[in-house]
């Protein structure tokens, strides 16, 4: 029995058909970029062992519809340059052992997704653009 691709799906597709023509315009981008911004902020007010990062998942998914190609990857970088700059500069809450496995074990899980998400993203260009053959 063949499975149905990832980005093949009915729900997934209605879903990007409506979002998609929202998030390819650079307002999108800069409203990414904002919401990136606006969680390190609350992170970096909040003490650690707060679990505010996992916010980061919002920017991440809108950046998966977004026009720029290479919108997963940055959003990832940027993502993890403020979840060691939360680490570091947050307020104390827990022990930092803990906050410090917690923010690794977060990174891990969002490189994860990340690479799948980029991964059915290369999927989807590589389906927009046919493969043209090598006498053609």
């Amino acid at each position: 029995m063949q499975s149905i691709p990832l980005y093949d799906h009915a729900f997934l597709a209605d879903i990007s058909r409506r979002i998609s023509p929202y998030l390819t315009s650079p307002r999108a981008t800069l409203a990414i970029a904002a919401i990136i911004i606006t969680i390190y902020i609350i992170d970096l007010n909040t003490p650690l062992g707060v679990p505010v990062w996992v916010l980061y998942f919002i920017p991440l998914i809108l950046s998966f519809w977004s026009r720029p190609y290479f919108a997963i990857p940055t959003v990832c970088i940027v993502t993890l340059l403020f979840l060691a700059a939360g680490y570091i500069f947050s307020p104390p809450g827990i022990q930092t052992s803990a906050a410090l496995f917690n923010r690794v074990l977060f990174s891990v899980v969002f490189i994860g997704v990340s690479l799948l998400l980029w991964r059915a993203r290369h999927q989807q260009f590589r389906a927009k653009i046919p493969n043209k053959g090598i006498g053609q």
